[in-house]
């Protein structure tokens, strides 16, 4: 059933991002090269967000994810000068930085875990510190819309200009379980592999369940439940 149609005015958007909270919808125009954050909660647009440059760059294909936990927005597209970009933004429009992809890309998709983006042209992205980790073969000539799987460890691209897709496994996997069927009373034993944060500080919990999640004063969201085992397990 549809609910409603809204409008936002502009040209063409490929690009279509919402965060966890269903409260905002970031929306890429690929003509006017501009971002806009829609508030769904009272239909209205509360901000704008121009990727365009100068001399005459012209945007395409601009893809969008959005991390929720760390309040970013990853607004991936292709101009005349740089061949591939992503600007990080705030949640509200704010430019953060740009990660030069060194390609034509036309595809974006961040994996559940928030810690890696990966682009159309088979590019890696650490999305905390912003840098291009590695290169996947078989990304194609940008012409791929991407999509992350709930497992983190694949991601689908579809191609625009055909009827096949391609299936990315094999990414990084952060947290492997090292001893076989835990049971009560028992320890369970985890390896956390998470290269480029080593020295930080952090905090490791376990949950039933990650919806509706835990709400941050600042607006963020911690993807666990307030359960018995959250209680139990954090430290």
């Amino acid at each position: 059933t549809l609910v409603r149609n809204q409008s936002i005015g502009g040209n063409e958007s490929p690009g279509l991002g919402v965060d966890a909270t269903g409260a905002f919808a970031y929306v890429a125009d690929r003509i006017n090269g501009n971002l806009k954050i829609l508030n769904l909660t009272n239909n209205s647009t509360v901000g704008t967000f121009s990727f365009l440059g100068g001399g005459g760059i012209v945007a395409y294909g601009p893809q969008v994810a959005v991390d929720s936990v760390r309040s970013r927005v990853f607004v991936e597209y292709v101009n005349q000068s740089t061949q591939g970009v992503i600007a990080e933004l705030d949640t509200v429009g704010n430019y953060i930085r740009g990660i030069n992809l060194g390609g034509f890309t036309n595809g974006l998709a961040l994996t559940p875990s928030m810690k890696y983006l990966m682009t159309g042209n088979g590019r890696v992205v650490d999305a905390i510190h912003g840098t291009v980790v590695g290169f996947v073969s078989g990304g194609g000539s940008g012409e791929y819309r991407g999509a992350a799987s709930l497992d983190s460890n694949r991601m689908l691209f579809s191609n625009y200009n055909s009827s096949w897709a391609t299936l990315f496994e094999g990414l990084n996997k952060f947290l492997t379980q090292t001893t076989a069927g835990p049971r009560i009373g028992t320890a369970a034993n985890y390896q956390l592999a998470v290269p480029g944060d080593g020295g930080l500080v952090y905090v490791a919990a376990a949950s039933l369940g990650s919806s509706p999640g835990i709400a941050l004063p600042d607006g963020r969201l911690i993807p666990l439940l307030p359960d018995i085992l959250f209680l139990i397990s954090v430290g």
